[in-house]
């Protein structure tokens, strides 16, 4: 569990006080989910899709700018630098039939996935790999923080459940971030 996020160079020493960065603004995402769950949830009923995964973002500005350690930092603890990088295509968490719901998700996300749902990890010079589906993520560009998280859709999913669910997968995402709103 990551305690603390670092506090990136030159960043006043006076934040480090709190057990990570608090939350100054967190962008509003429910009313423009639930309309989008609406609409996912009628291709599901109507049985033009068995599931579907919608996904949500949520962007929160941060207090102060954060930054990742650096590769002298992960050597000094022991982490080791990956040697290669790998572009895979982003794994098909769409729904199913798949071709028919990613046009739908297409149609009804309002963003790029990024991260979300794509394969992450790493593979070594000798080949030794470990990949992982990235079912809720985080993109970091210094004080702005952007979480998704998704939930799938079928036949008698109740909108405010798939909302709460969704809400608690942002949550969990912040708090293991440490994050606490500005009071």
């Amino acid at each position: 569990r990551l305690r603390q996020l670092p506090l990136a160079p030159g960043a006043a020493a006076a934040h480090d006080s709190g057990p990570g960065p608090a939350i100054r603004h967190r962008s509003a995402w429910q009313a423009g989910y639930r309309s989008v769950v609406e609409r996912g949830l009628e291709l599901v009923e109507s049985g033009a899709l068995r599931k579907l995964v919608l996904a949500v973002r949520q962007e929160l500005e941060l207090d102060r700018r954060v930054q990742g350690p650096s590769d002298r930092q992960r050597c000094a603890t022991g982490q080791r630098r990956r040697d290669r990088r790998v572009q895979m295509h982003q794994l098909p968490v769409a729904g199913l039939p798949r071709r028919e719901a990613m046009a739908a998700l297409r149609c009804l996300e309002p963003f790029e996935r990024g991260f979300y749902a794509a394969p992450i990890g790493w593979i070594d010079s000798e080949g030794d790999t470990e990949l992982r589906v990235a079912i809720r993520s985080g993109s970091l560009r210094g004080n702005r923080l952007e979480l998704t998280a998704g939930a799938g859709l079928v036949q008698g999913s109740v909108p405010e459940r798939e909302l709460q669910e969704v809400a608690l997968k942002l949550g969990v995402l912040q708090q293991q971030l440490s994050l606490e709103a500005v009071a």
